[in-house]
């Protein structure tokens, strides 16, 4: 049975089922966090100050959280998982993950 993985969307025939994200961690989108404060970039959303363009990254962060951390059962070809575990790695070091 063909199914699409989770990440690329590409057809794996023999993908590995588990519990992941939505979005694995999108550099852009992390630098971003890091300028806002990194784990506390949510801070900024209670300022009054914020022009139009801090406005519009903090939506984007918004989403970006949401689509990060909503978990669901699915698929995905080996590629992506390491490239996931990289990027788990290098943005969040506190979160072992394994194969």
């Amino acid at each position: 049975m063909k199914n699409n993985c989770n990440f690329c969307q590409q057809p794996v025939e023999n993908g590995i089922p588990g519990y992941y994200p939505m979005s694995m961690p999108v550099p852009e989108l992390e630098e971003l966090k890091e300028k806002y404060g990194g784990e506390d970039w949510w801070n900024n959303l209670n300022r009054e100050n914020l022009t139009e363009e801090e406005k519009d990254d903090q939506d984007r962060l918004c989403f970006y959280d949401q689509l990060l951390f909503t978990v669901g059962r699915g698929i995905c070809c080996e590629k992506c998982i390491v490239k996931e575990n990289e990027l788990l790695n290098k943005y969040y070091p506190q979160i072992t993950t394994e194969l």
